[in-house]
């Protein structure tokens, strides 16, 4: 199974809630701190490894598909 289809298996935290997160073009800013703001945006979610990859991975085909 791949990495993406066993993250997005993975059940989301009961109550959770997913952040908004500002797109990042890459003019403006540092790409670091965005990430950074990313990871903060999750809260108390932001150490669980496979909730952060689900959230991008899931704003990555949000993005691609609008």
């Amino acid at each position: 199974m791949s990495l993406s289809v066993s993250v997005t298996l993975m059940p989301y935290p009961k109550d959770y809630m997913s952040p908004k997160i500002k797109t990042f073009n890459g003019k403006q800013g540092n790409d670091k701190d965005h990430l950074m703001k990313f990871i903060m945006s999750l809260g108390v979610y932001g150490p669980i490894d496979y909730l952060k990859s689900k959230e991008l991975l899931n704003f990555l085909i949000e993005n691609v598909y609008a």
